[in-house]
């Protein structure tokens, strides 16, 4: 999901020096909740031209798992004394 961006002029607001590489985390009250993240603006631009090219690469692969191919990878992933090799099995575990 693109970020979208809001300018606030630098006299509404103090904000400390950040430095490329570094995020400041902003709270009220509570550390462990932060209710805003400073990252410097070549940062931005980073994130947002990799979120771009996964955007991208998740296109052009055209992921899909239909039905069968989910039915074999949980069969996969299920613990058995030993793997199923034979062709005919595999046909029979997968109920084709």
């Amino acid at each position: 999901m693109p970020v979208s961006r809001r300018y606030v002029l630098g006299n509404s607001v103090r904000i400390p020096k950040v430095n490329p590489g570094e995020a400041i985390l902003v709270g009220r009250y509570n550390k462990d909740t932060p209710k805003a993240a400073i990252i410097a603006p070549e940062d931005l631009d980073a994130l947002e031209e990799s979120q771009m090219l996964l955007t991208r690469i998740e296109q052009a692969l055209e992921i899909h798992a239909d039905s069968l191919t989910l039915k074999a990878h949980a069969l996969e992933e299920t613990p058995n004394e030993s793997s199923i090799t034979d062709p005919e099995a595999i046909v029979a575990a997968l109920g084709l």
